[in-house]
């Protein structure tokens, strides 16, 4: 069941102002229950609701929390329902960090290809990125995600070239 502040945080959580994510992020302990929840509300009919979610699981998860195989699978079956934006942002933010499951792949494949056609120049950056994650664990998806990065050492926005030139450093 999901704690009282914690709904509160993610009722309160305006899009703009973390101070209600940074308190639960400081307070609660990142446990499979929690996580369980988070991915709950990523489906949410509310994008401020599903950002807030998507918030706390990317901070958690670079605080060091590594989701288990059930919970990367249980995000895959909500990514398809992520709008375009913030929320679309975080998850490529972390995409690869855990371990994806081979079932889990297509759906994590599908989610960044909507990525990078995203209007949000952000999302595209990160989803150039997701796509080489993915493509380390999953080699079938390595000649996309080279023309990916190719593409996005050409795009017009800097934000897409820096985010491709720091895949090519890391390569």
């Amino acid at each position: 069941m999901m704690s009282p502040s914690l709904l509160a945080a993610l009722s309160e959580f305006d899009g703009r102002d973390t101070r209600p994510l940074e308190s639960v992020r400081t307070s609660h302990e990142p446990t499979s229950e929690l996580v369980a929840t988070l991915l709950v509300h990523m489906g949410s009919d509310e994008e401020r609701i599903q950002i807030a979610a998507t918030w706390l699981l990317k901070a958690f998860v670079r605080d060091g929390l590594e989701l288990d195989g059930d919970a990367v699978a249980r995000l895959s079956k909500t990514l398809s329902e992520l709008p375009d934006g913030h929320a679309a942002l975080h998850i490529c933010q972390v995409t690869g960090r855990p371990e994806i499951p081979e079932p889990a792949a297509d759906a994590y494949g599908a989610f960044v290809r909507r990525g990078l056609e995203s209007s949000a120049t952000f999302v595209r950056a990160w989803a150039t990125d997701a796509l080489h994650h993915i493509a380390l664990q999953h080699p079938r998806y390595a000649d996309e995600a080279s023309k990916a990065v190719a593409r996005a050492l050409a795009d017009p926005a800097p934000s897409i070239r820096a985010r491709a030139r720091k895949i090519v450093e890391q390569a």
